[in-house]
Formats: structure tokens, sequence, C-alpha cells
């Protein structure tokens, strides 16, 4: 999800005064005249991470911002803010999780801001976290703009099917998770999820994330416009290419 993997904005009020003087003889008083830069005042900013739902419209206002779309973008009738879970919160830093759909597997998000910019990390898949961001931005907090794509993009690639080691049923030990990969398939939960797009990053030689989105509109033709669940997201498989297993949150296993 190359383009991944949604308006955030907070007003003060500033009030002023004045003083008056108290007795006929006695001039008013003088009141100096502040030098002090909208910089320099309080702002919007420091209230970035006052809240997990403060993070999470920042997030929106960043992907509903059509200037990012050839970066970042999501599916908004098919997005739920109540997928997302708070991991960590700072002064200056949150780390929130979204479950995918179905609650198998998921991504992180990390935040971490200045005065005037964020610097957002998104990590596609759990086993990502923490330290292989799939994307990398710096965000201008007041409109949500990406001014700098800082991604680690040399190994990431877009495919056109699904990679043959990957054909096959995958399951979890309990045998509670099941996916059916297909050359241009993914049955899940008794459905069958057309894939239109494929990308594939590297990590390190023995792990290949793949992120593979799904033609929403393909699946509410099959199966209804109410078909489509909360948190709608693209399936997320980090493939260990030594040990031959699928990490989705759990580990899963070529049946």
């Amino acid at each position: 999800m190359k383009k991944r993997y949604v308006g955030l904005g907070i007003f003060l009020l500033m009030l002023g005064g004045f003083t008056l003087s108290q007795q006929a003889d006695v001039k008013p008083k003088q009141t100096k005249k502040s030098t002090a830069t909208p910089q320099d005042k309080a702002s919007p900013q420091s209230d970035v991470w006052a809240s997990k739902a403060a993070a999470i419209k920042f997030y929106e206002k960043v992907v509903k911002n059509t200037a990012n779309q050839k970066l970042i973008s999501i599916d908004s009738n098919n997005y739920s803010a109540a997928q997302w879970q708070l991991e960590t919160q700072g002064q200056d830093d949150i780390t929130l999780h979204y479950t995918n759909i179905g609650g198998a597997g998921g991504s992180y998000l990390k935040l971490l801001k200045d005065d005037e910019h964020v610097k957002m990390l998104n990590f596609y898949g759990n086993a990502s976290f923490p330290g292989q961001p799939t994307h990398q931005f710096i965000v201008r907090i007041s409109d949500g703009l990406i001014i700098e794509d800082q991604s680690d993009a040399r190994y990431v690639q877009e495919i056109q099917t699904i990679p043959a080691a990957l054909i096959g049923t995958w399951q979890s030990d309990d045998g509670t998770i099941s996916y059916v990969l297909q050359s241009n398939a993914i049955v899940f939960n008794d459905k069958t999820c057309t894939i239109e797009k494929i990308e594939a990053q590297q990590r390190g030689g023995q792990h290949t994330i793949y992120t593979m989105t799904f033609s929403l509109q393909d699946f509410k033709e099959k199966y209804g416009e109410s078909s489509v669940g909360i948190g709608s997201q693209p399936f997320i498989f980090d493939y260990d290419n030594t040990n031959q297993t699928i990490d989705v949150g759990v580990v899963l296993h070529k049946r």
C-alpha cells in the first residue's frame, strides 16, 4: 500500500483585557505593545497530540488532502476511526495501531511533531514495526500537506500477480485464521477478493512485505453494498522467504 497507506483543526480564542484608572488624578496605565510573533504564541501545534482522537483527525487530514494522493490515500467509505487503538503517547509523539478487516493483522502509525511539522511513519504489516517503516513523510501541520517523502523505496516494486510461492492455503496453527491465495484473488472468510494491485517491499533479504489491494467495486457486486465491513483495508502479508511462513499478526503456515 504505497498510497496508504485522513482533518484536524484546533482553534484558540485569545481574550485581551484593559485596565481602567480608579481615581480621576491617576493616569491610565500604559500597556506595552507585544512584540511576540505568532510563532511565539500558543498555537494549534501545541495540542496536536492532546488525545488519540486528535492524532486520528490529523492522520485523516493528511490522507484526505488531494495534493497528497500520489503518496498516500484511503477509501473513506471503507475506513473507520474505531479501528485505531492507542499504543503509546508522549508529549511530542504518539503511536496508533490499526486492525485490518476480519481482525487479522494490521498496521502501525507513528507521529512525531515539532513546532510546524510532523514526521509520519507508516508500518504496513505488524512485523515491520518499529524499525522498518513502509513510508516516512514530513507533513506540514497547518494544512496536512506532505512536503517531503523520506521513504526508502529502493526495494519496492509493483507486480502483476501473486507470486507462485504464496499461492495456496495458509492457516494459523489453531486453524482459526485461513487465507487462500490465488494468482489474482484471495479467499478470506468464505469470500473472494479480486486483487487489483500488488506491491512488494524487500526487508533485509529474508522478508518481503506484500501489500495487496482488492477491488471494492467487484466485492460489492458479488456480495452486496453492505458486504464491505468496517476497516476494509488492503491485505498485508509479511512473507518469510527462509522459513516459508506468512505473518499477519499471527504466523500462518502453508497447508
